[in-house]
């Protein structure tokens, strides 16, 4: 709270009235500065209040402006890592494609191997029906 108010609150209390006694209707002067230093009073306490819940706004807005970048700086993260994970299942899907060649690949030389040992079986069976 400025000073200057206090300096004028104390001002007019000077110019009241020592006791409550001089405030009635008979005296209107005397009512009047009565009223106005209390008005003046009421003044500076709710300004002090007010005051008071702005440094209060202000300390829970800075408290609300780290949790804001806090979480701004997570997000970032997240998305870098959703970026990262996104870039490696595109990798994955690729070498799944291969992988499946790869088998498919396999899956005919097996194929032709078993062909390939089949005849040969057959002709070994063959050559030994022949020679008996």
């Amino acid at each position: 709270m400025n000073p200057e108010a206090h300096k004028i609150v104390k001002e007019m209390e000077k110019a009241m009235p020592p006791s409550m006694e001089y405030v009635n209707i008979h005296n209107p002067g005397a009512t009047h500065s009565f009223l106005s230093v209390q008005m003046s009073r009421l003044l500076v306490l709710l300004a002090e209040d007010a005051e008071k819940s702005a440094d209060k706004l202000a300390a829970q807005t800075d408290k609300l402006l780290g949790v804001a970048n806090a979480q701004k700086q997570l997000a970032e993260e997240a998305g870098k890592q959703a970026k990262n994970l996104s870039e490696q299942t595109g990798r994955l899907v690729g070498e799944t494609l291969i992988l499946r060649q790869f088998t498919k690949g396999v899956f005919w030389l097996t194929i032709i191997l078993a062909v390939f040992a089949a005849v040969q079986i057959g002709i070994m069976l063959f050559d030994l029906f022949k020679t008996r």
